[in-house]
């Protein structure tokens, strides 16, 4: 019952993409983490362990979460990242979970998918019909993301024989425009096929897909592209071996990219390979798509398709750096491992003791979850407030929760510098200045401080600007002009 909670729990998150915020997150986060600890947790109490544990394929994945965990550590923006961490012990999670999942809870897991797939796409027939919408927005907010969902969503259904889900599947990718997603049905399409697809028609296929790229392609969308895969290069090469930390690409990649005149900046690679490549250094990259192919393609059932079109899909696009995308293909991986498991449940010795150490990793991680909504909470109080002395003492809160969170020092320069622009009181421009060096202090990668202290230093000490622009230069790769 609470494996198939915490898989319906994923089944469903989808379908409040629309609405995901920070709250949202964290609910679901925190419902799922909850979940697999109690299962764990309830597993110990009987003195029972899972043969799972003992596993290659847990040996494998540990591999990679050390090696994640390395990556993490060894980074300079840890401070920024830290609660991006939270999201990936979900992942992983996930993946356990659904390794344990069995035919009947999958059965039902799948129901929830199901639903959650023919609402989806109820709403992108009304948002078109009724908004005029083309693509639409979906309630994943991107058309790649809705033509991703249910990309992973068509094996499965063509596995239990579900031909309304594949009808809707295929409607909705094409319904996306996403040439990506096109593409990637069509590479899986013909995996499936390839047996009875013959030479002949092979050609045709490749023919009619290389019109479709003349006709389709977007020459903007295409040079933004590899643009972003040229930053996301140079991002590895920086540190190739432990990377920047998981979920840092967003954080680093300013340092890297320099504006250009109707180029489009992004918080992704728009190619999941790269963009992992470039977080987490080749080691982790090796490991976790080796554990991918090793545990989920090189099955026989019909669930490594959904893997592979995934993966096609991610190759030119930022669906898999979505949360409840994520989940989803980690809880579709995790069925796919299980398939070379021999599940079985044993005698453990120290289970009290092991029992005791799940219940305060969770406590550890619930306590993380506090702290990141308690400091969501006075962040938008202190925006509501207009009196100087009553945002210092939620500013002052906000550092005892988390001293070492530069985004709380970088809202507090913001603030301290919009009061000053209204009183001219220079007691206030120094407090903004104190405020946003300690952001820096804490991730020099962000250019948004450079550019305010620019301002106050070119008028105040000349020498105090040459030596931002020292900074600049140490941790920058462009110039300003």
């Amino acid at each position: 019952m609470i494996l198939t909670a915490a898989a319906a729990l994923v089944a469903i998150s989808p379908l409040f993409g629309r609405l995901w915020n920070l709250e949202t997150q964290i609910f679901f986060q925190f419902s799922i983490l909850f979940l697999s600890f109690a299962w764990i947790f309830s597993a110990f109490l009987r003195s029972e362990v899972s043969s799972f544990f003992s596993s290659r394929q847990f040996y494998f994945l540990t591999a990679v979460f050390v090696s994640l965990f390395f990556s993490f550590s060894l980074s300079p923006l840890k401070t920024v990242i830290k609660s991006e961490w939270l999201n990936l012990c979900v992942a992983f999670a996930i993946i356990i979970f659904s390794a344990h999942l069995t035919q009947k809870q999958e059965n039902l897991v799948y129901k929830c998918l199901k639903i959650a797939a023919i609402i989806i796409f109820a709403f992108a027939l009304f948002e078109t019909i009724c908004s005029k919408t083309f693509p639409p927005l979906t309630l994943l907010k991107n058309p790649n993301s809705f033509a991703l969902f249910f990309l992973m969503l068509l094996p499965l259904a063509a596995e239990k024989k579900d031909y309304l889900v594949c009808i809707i599947s295929v409607a909705a990718v094409f319904f996306s425009a996403s040439l990506g997603g096109m593409l990637a049905m069509l590479g899986v399409g013909v995996l499936v096929f390839r047996k009875e697809i013959r030479k002949e028609y092979l050609v045709i296929i490749l023919v009619a897909v290389s019109g479709a790229l003349l006709l389709f392609l977007d020459a903007s969308s295409v040079s933004n592209r590899l643009l972003w895969w040229k930053d996301a290069i140079a991002i590895f090469l920086a540190r190739p071996l432990w990377g920047w930390g998981y979920s840092s690409f967003t954080f680093v990649y300013p340092a890297f990219h320099a504006p250009l005149a109707g180029g489009i900046s992004s918080i992704y690679a728009h190619n999941y390979f790269l963009e992992f490549l470039a977080e987490n250094g080749f080691l982790s990259f090796f490991l976790w798509m080796s554990f991918i192919f090793l545990f989920g393609i090189r099955t026989q059932r019909a669930k490594r398709f959904s893997l592979i079109a995934a993966l096609l899909h991610s190759f030119v696009d930022f669906g898999l750096s979505q949360p409840f995308l994520l989940w989803i293909f980690c809880m579709v991986m995790g069925l796919s491992v299980r398939e070379s498991l021999d599940l079985k449940f044993e005698k453990v010795e120290f289970s009290s003791v092991w029992a005791f150490g799940i219940l305060l990793i969770f406590l550890a991680a619930a306590k993380g979850f506090v702290k990141t909504l308690k400091l969501e909470n006075m962040r938008e109080k202190a925006l509501s407030a207009n009196r100087v002395k009553v945002v210092e003492r939620i500013f002052g809160k906000m550092e005892k929760i988390d001293c070492c969170n530069p985004l709380v020092y970088d809202f507090e320069g913001d603030f301290y510098l919009g009061k000053f622009s209204e009183t001219r009181d220079k007691f206030l421009l120094f407090k903004s200045v104190a405020a946003l060096e300690e952001s820096l202090f804490l991730n020099p990668y962000n250019p948004g401080p450079y550019t305010k202290l620019e301002i106050i230093y070119t008028k105040v000490n000349n020498a105090l600007n040459t030596n931002l622009k020292k900074r600049w230069k140490k941790y920058f790769r462009w110039e300003r002009k």
